[in-house]
């Protein structure tokens, strides 16, 4: 991993002070002097989020785990081949895929360790000390999770004692000769982490930055990992004395949901996301920002998104996914708002969210439907994007999107995901009325007529998952998660149409430049030596 020297990279991205993006460091350093000043450990810090924010978070991971998955068509590779994902068809050679994946990651594990394993003599404030720890243990937990996403079987698999991922907790890559560690070794550092940053972190709710919603939010992604697919019955020792089955890690995710959405809740007001959900920080537990103009650092911002990039028209979505949403869903809204017509349309003004299949609309030729970027796909983008091809969408089902613009917020984490998380665990417990509420956070803001449920089904829950998060790069952990074998719509452009949970290419090939400087790092079965 002699590619990966963080300590240069992060003092030359902007920095983010205590308003994010406020200053940009002027001079190089060492890391001999670098935490010797309060200004010296900011940087270092910040240099984990401006990593994590522009390129890692908020391009590669969502992306890559929607190519993965099954809401999206991808039609071009696009300077970083997300067909190969796509159609997996992943090889070693030309796996720039995963390559973008590993090093972003260890560039956050390694700022870090450095922050972590150092002395913070630049402060003197001990609270403050704490706090820059327990972030950057909370950034370390967030990037493995990523990692052993992407690079490993899920950790119900041979009860976790399938490869996971080099275990890094230095900063000094002096020596390539790092080996993969099982999952579970992986899973004892997450927990050792979090833990450790539930105490020290601070109280204070920035989205911005590490906090202490994101360690309880990401304690329940934890946990739910570990309580498998329906029916599991692993176990599983954290650490020394501690000892956790599949049943108790639901009750741990319940525990950790209810101290996160102590700190957020879901927005309950419609009004608040119909312009997007990244726009509403009140429900945002970790938003990463989108470097604009302002901060003279154009060009860094999420390229998949930009109609001036050749992979503007990476993507498509499968109406046969936005037909899974309920008629009276007003979340179609951002798929069909019919007020932001330009001409032709006033039939369908008074449709208001009424659900019309995307294959019934009658619309002319050479029409299209001006739509709002930030309300779809994450929500990534604020600014407009239209349906290029109305024959295709209306044909064949899906319809090319192109972009005016790249620059936006994209939410690492949020509420509702926290919420849903635990009407899951909740429901797998038995606890039906507590899955009802939570559900209920979620899925009432969306309808004007109360739906006077007394109960919700566990698979209600899972779809409501998809529907909420559909371009946010959650798809495929539950998918991972759950065990699931899963198959995209008919209206497919992938050469793959059906996919077995066991298949090997479920998980990315380690990138082949790590296997060739450091033998001890062993790829993953199926691509080969």
């Amino acid at each position: 991993m002699k590619n990966i020297l963080v300590i240069f990279i992060l003092l030359g991205l902007v920095s983010c002070s205590d308003s994010f993006l406020e200053r940009n460091p002027t001079d190089s350093t060492t890391s001999e002097v670098l935490l010797k000043s309060k200004e010296g450990c900011e940087l270092a810090l910040n240099g984990i989020y401006a990593t994590a924010m522009y390129s890692y978070v908020q391009y590669y991971v969502p992306y890559f785990n929607e190519a993965r998955a099954d809401d999206l068509n991808f039609t071009q590779d696009g300077p970083y081949t997300f067909i190969n994902i796509f159609n997996y068809n992943q090889g070693l050679a030309d796996n720039n895929v995963a390559y973008n994946i590993w090093p972003k990651a260890y560039q956050i594990i390694d700022a870090a360790n450095l922050i972590i394993n150092n002395e913070l003599i630049g402060i003197t404030e001990q609270e403050i000390r704490d706090d820059y720890i327990a972030q950057a243990k909370t950034m370390r937990a967030l990037a493995y999770l990523d990692l052993l996403n992407a690079f490993s079987k899920p950790v119900h698999v041979n009860s976790g004692d399938n490869l996971g991922v080099p275990l890094i907790v230095v900063s000094d890559y002096g020596n390539d000769d790092e080996v993969r560690s099982s999952v579970i070794e992986i899973y004892r550092l997450i927990y050792d982490d979090l833990k450790s940053a539930a105490i020290l972190i601070g109280n204070g709710m920035n989205p911005e930055r590490a906090n202490l919603a994101l360690v309880h939010g990401l304690l329940t992604r934890m946990y739910m990992n570990l309580a498998g697919p329906i029916g599991s019955s692993n176990s599983y020792q954290l650490a020394e004395g501690v000892n956790i089955t599949s049943e108790q890690a639901l009750e741990k995710a319940v525990e950790h949901a209810n101290q996160a959405l102590d700190v957020v809740q879901p927005s309950m007001d419609f009004t608040e996301l119909e312009n997007g959900i990244s726009r509403v920080l009140s429900e945002s537990i970790l938003v990463a920002r989108a470097i604009s103009d302002e901060y003279n650092a154009t060009g860094t911002h999420c390229a998949q998104w930009d109609s001036n990039n050749n992979a503007s028209k990476t993507v498509r979505v499968y109406t046969e996914t936005v037909d899974l949403f309920e008629d009276e869903d007003m979340r179609l809204k951002y798929f069909y708002d019919y007020f932001s017509w330009t001409e032709n349309y006033d039939k369908y003004v008074g449709a208001g969210y009424d659900h019309v299949d995307a294959s019934a609309l009658e619309i002319s030729k050479g029409q299209f439907i001006s739509l709002h970027g930030h309300r779809i796909f994450g929500k990534f983008t604020p600014s407009d994007y239209f349906v290029e091809d109305l024959d295709d969408l209306l044909d064949n089902g899906v319809g090319n999107i192109s972009y005016t613009n790249g620059l936006g917020d994209f939410n690492i984490m949020r509420a509702s995901e926290i919420a849903l998380l635990k009407a899951e665990a909740c429901k797998r417990l038995n606890r039906h009325e507590e899955a009802l509420q939570s559900f209920e956070l979620v899925n009432n803001r969306y309808f004007t007529t109360p739906s006077n449920r007394t109960n919700v089904t566990l698979a209600e829950i899972q779809l409501e998952k998809r529907l909420e998060f559909l371009g946010e790069g959650i798809r495929m952990r539950d998918l991972l998660r759950w065990g699931n074998d899963f198959s995209r719509p008919s209206s497919t452009l992938s050469t793959v149409q059906d996919v077995a949970f066991d298949d090997y290419h479920m998980q990315l090939p380690i990138p082949d430049s790590e296997i060739k400087i450091n033998d001890n790092i062993e790829q993953n079965p199926g691509y080969g030596n």
